[in-house]
C-alpha cells in the first residue's frame, strides 16, 4: 500500500522532533535547564518541577507551545530602563514599583499616586503630560479641564506628589542630594516632564 505525500508529511514532520516537541508539547529539559541558569547534574529533577520553577522565575509564559527563542524574549519586559542628564540610569519595573535612579533604590507602592503619575510620565511621548493628565491618573474617573482655577486644591495635591517622587530618588532636600533635578515644570505647557531617553 503507498501513502501519499500529504500523509508521509503529517506522519513524519519536516522540522526536527526537538523544535515539533517545543512547539507541539513545550520546552525541553535542556531548554528549562538552560532558561533556569542550571547545569545537570547527579539527581535529576522532574519535568514538571523543572518547569514549574521556570514559571515561577517568569521565565515561561502559563501556555505551552514555547520555543527556546521565545522563552529568552520572556525575559519580561516590566523594566522601563532610560539614560538620565548626568548619564544616570533609571529604571523603573512596572509590576511592583521598584525604582532605581544612579545609586539610590526605592519603591513607589502600586496604585499610589505617586506610582500612577511616575508610570504616566515615563509612558507618555517625550516622557510629558499635562497637569490635567496626571490629576485624571490620581482621581480616576473625574475629569479636569484648564484653566484649573476650580480644582486649586487638587493642583496643590499634585505639586505634593511630584514633591514626593522627587524626596523618593534622592532629588530632594536639596542639602542632601543624591541625585540632580530629573523633572522639567513646564510652565506655558502646563505639564511635567521627566528628561531621559
Amino acid at each position: 500500500m503507498k501513502i501519499s505525500k500529504k500523509q508521509q508529511e503529517k506522519k513524519y514532520p519536516s522540522k526536527s522532533h526537538i523544535d515539533w516537541y517545543r512547539e507541539n508539547v513545550g520546552p525541553t529539559m535542556e531548554d528549562l535547564y538552560s532558561a533556569l541558569g542550571l547545569a545537570p547534574s547527579g539527581a535529576t529533577p522532574s519535568y514538571e518541577n523543572l518547569r514549574k520553577r521556570a514559571e515561577e522565575k517568569t521565565i515561561l509564559g502559563k501556555g505551552n507551545k514555547k520555543t527556546r527563542t521565545q522563552m529568552k524574549e520572556k525575559t519580561i519586559d516590566k523594566w522601563l530602563v532610560f539614560n538620565t542628564k548626568a548619564n544616570r540610569k533609571l529604571k523603573f519595573n512596572k509590576e511592583n514599583g521598584d525604582v532605581i535612579l544612579g545609586e539610590v533604590k526605592e519603591n513607589f507602592t502600586p496604585e499610589t499616586n505617586e506610582y500612577n503619575v511616575f508610570l504616566c510620565l515615563l509612558n507618555n511621548p517625550s516622557h510629558m503630560a499635562k497637569y490635567t493628565t496626571l490629576l485624571e491618573k490620581m482621581y480616576p474617573g473625574k475629569e479636569f479641564k484648564e484653566p484649573l482655577k476650580e480644582h486649586q486644591v487638587d493642583r496643590w495635591a499634585l505639586d505634593s506628589v511630584m514633591r514626593n517622587i522627587k524626596i523618593t530618588l534622592g532629588i530632594l532636600p536639596r542639602k542632601k542630594q543624591r541625585n540632580k533635578d530629573i523633572f522639567q515644570t513646564l510652565k506655558k505647557w502646563k505639564g511635567y516632564r521627566i528628561v531621559c531617553e
